[in-house]
């Protein structure tokens, strides 16, 4: 690097902390207890440092943005199943506070299997889904320091959990609505339009 050169980091340096936070996720259920808040907490500042430095770097790929989620999702599953493994809270619980990411990965399915992801990649981060994000990583950071008080995070957690599902359901639809009414692309065919249907006659 020459002088008066600015700094740059390489461009794996974002997918490098992605990948730890999903190393983090598989260790996780496995670590002595003294061990889980440190490995939160890293996982945390990792995601931080991750967007932080593909903003500021222009770094950025929607490749990048989707590892970066499942990578918080995992960390997530792993915090909270291996909770629900121990008994601090049921499993159902758990179902609960997921509802919002499950009904986002049924909507990554349906639009990849309609051939249709460019929708899934215009629907945006609305307000439940971020307050359900800070719900979430409050109740592991109860849970890990004091599980005592763990209800009282807990079920603010899955209300907005529930409602951030509702609400991605309900963006779903009208994106789904807008595209069928496009001039420009039609209708979208299902898989009995098309042509190599049997039910279709010439």
């Amino acid at each position: 690097m020459g002088v008066g050169t600015p700094f740059r980091p390489p461009w794996w340096v974002p997918n490098a902390l992605t990948l730890l936070r999903l190393a983090i996720a598989g260790y996780f259920p496995f670590a002595a207890a003294g061990w889980r808040l440190p490995l939160v907490l890293v996982a945390a500042a990792s995601d931080w440092a991750d967007g932080a430095i593909a903003r500021r770097f222009k770094l950025t790929s929607w490749v990048g943005s989707l590892m970066d989620g499942i990578a918080d999702k995992a960390v997530t599953l792993s915090v909270l199943a291996t909770f629900a493994h121990e008994g601090v809270m049921a499993w159902w619980h758990l179902g609960l506070v997921l509802s919002r990411d499950v009904t986002v990965g049924v909507i990554a399915a349906l639009t990849a299997l309609w051939r249709e992801w460019a929708q899934f990649k215009s629907m945006t981060a609305r307000w439940p889904g971020k307050l359900t994000t800070a719900g979430v990583f409050v109740l592991m950071g109860v849970l890990l320091v004091a599980p005592a008080y763990a209800p009282w995070a807990l079920w603010p957690t899955i209300a907005l959990s529930v409602i951030a599902g509702i609400d991605y359901f309900m963006q779903f639809r009208r994106t789904n609505r807008a595209l069928r009414r496009s001039p420009r692309l039609g209708p979208r065919l299902g898989p009995e339009d098309s042509p190599d249907s049997p039910r279709v006659r010439p």
